[in-house]
């Protein structure tokens, strides 16, 4: 009778450990993505970086690739510069996530604050195919420069 008690125990601790294990099976089978990724590779932001005069403005070009050449891709900021703004060509500020356009590439406007103290702002940017997978952020990095260079011919000449 007392074998017969061990045995009812060891069953017991048995079943419980197949059930957890059962269980963790089903709680892992859970965290599998449901996200079907499209054929071949996604879209590609390009990273790039652009000089600038403090206070002033410059064009900015975003661009992407991916396998899928002759696509056009919708672009939105990602992350807005610390120290400038951003516009779209018609001179409209640009709020984050907002769709910025559509196209091969399209053009926006970074406009570096009169702060002293500071030597580069970064954006980030997305793109993608159009109801597609968004690529992952890219950076636009801008060095912003005190005062502009002068480059005089007569003083070198002289």
């Amino acid at each position: 009778m007392h074998f017969e008690l061990r045995n009812l125990t060891f069953l017991k601790v048995h079943l419980l450990a197949l059930i957890a294990f059962f269980i963790t099976v089903l709680l892992c089978a859970d965290l599998v993505a449901d996200v079907k990724l499209p054929k071949g590779l996604g879209p590609v932001a390009i990273k790039s970086s652009y000089s600038v005069v403090k206070g002033a403005s410059i064009e900015v070009d975003l661009m992407a690739s991916s396998k899928q050449s002759g696509k056009v891709y919708e672009y939105t900021i990602f992350e807005k510069p610390k120290y400038g703004r951003l516009l779209t060509e018609d001179n409209k500020t640009i709020k984050e996530g907002s769709v910025l356009g559509v196209g091969k590439t399209i053009k926006i406007k970074y406009i570096a604050d009169f702060k002293n103290d500071i030597k580069e702002d970064v954006f980030t940017f997305r793109a993608r195919l159009r109801g597609g997978k968004y690529s992952s952020p890219s950076p636009i990095k801008i060095l912003i420069i005190k005062d502009p260079v002068n480059f005089s011919v007569n003083n070198y000449i002289s």
